[in-house]
């Protein structure tokens, strides 16, 4: 009678030991949220505060204290930043979710006196006036009369870490009593940190190409810098 008692709970146990193994896995991946907003801006200078985000799982419940934040804002350079945050259950699923901090160029405009060069030979050409305008676009800014050529003439600069690239133009106008046409190219310009909170163009080299014939079938190229300080 003892044997066949052994022999049925053997069975009882080995029963529970199967229905146990073929428990439902677990194949869901943790949620994240975002605490604030998905896309944030930032000026140049501004001290960076993560919001943060929190994280749940079917299974394991609240998981906000296991998220790990991948990524870095450096506010003294105008960029798109992203930043991860990640957080795996006991079942190794992971789930994530991603902010973009955009830190914008407008705090490179101030009011600038342009001192204009020869790149080859460090001639002083002269001097100019000029005070960018801040674009709508977190990484662009807008200069109206570049090279000095007056308010007429626009160049759109995107910004890019320290860096400033200004798009290529053509424009006409006179040289020594007759018609000439030049293009700006291949123009780069640089920003630094100033101090006190404060970032400055520090200046710009272009070439500009001349010609007598709007097609640009006769054309001298010559090189030019510029030094930009503040008024």
């Amino acid at each position: 009678m003892k044997k066949n008692i052994f022999s049925i709970a053997a069975i009882l146990l080995a029963t529970v030991v199967i229905f146990s193994s073929c428990g439902k896995e677990d194949l869901n991946d943790p949620v994240v949220t975002l605490t604030g907003d998905a896309v944030m801006e930032l000026d140049l200078g501004a001290t960076w505060e993560d919001p943060g985000a929190t994280a749940t799982d079917e299974e394991d419940g609240k998981l906000t204290s296991k998220i790990v934040v991948v990524g870095e804002v450096d506010t003294d350079k105008v960029g798109a930043y992203e930043i991860v945050y990640k957080v795996t259950d006991k079942a190794g699923n992971e789930g994530s979710a991603t902010r973009t901090v955009n830190v914008k160029a407008g705090k490179l405009v101030h009011d600038y006196v342009a001192k204009i060069f020869d790149g080859e030979t460090d001639d002083l050409y002269g001097d100019y006036n000029i005070t960018p305008v801040a674009s709508v676009e977190y990484n662009k800014i807008v200069f109206l009369g570049f090279a000095g050529l007056g308010e007429n003439v626009k160049f759109d600069a995107r910004v890019e870490g320290y860096n400033i690239a200004l798009e290529d133009k053509e424009i006409a106008g006179q040289a020594n009593g007759q018609n000439v046409w030049v293009r700006f190219q291949n123009i780069n310009g640089t920003y630094e940190k100033a101090g006190n909170n404060n970032y400055v163009i520090t200046g710009f080299e272009y070439e500009e190409v001349w010609s007598i014939d709007a097609n640009f079938t006769d054309t001298q190229t010559y090189t030019t810098k510029e030094v930009w300080t503040l008024q």
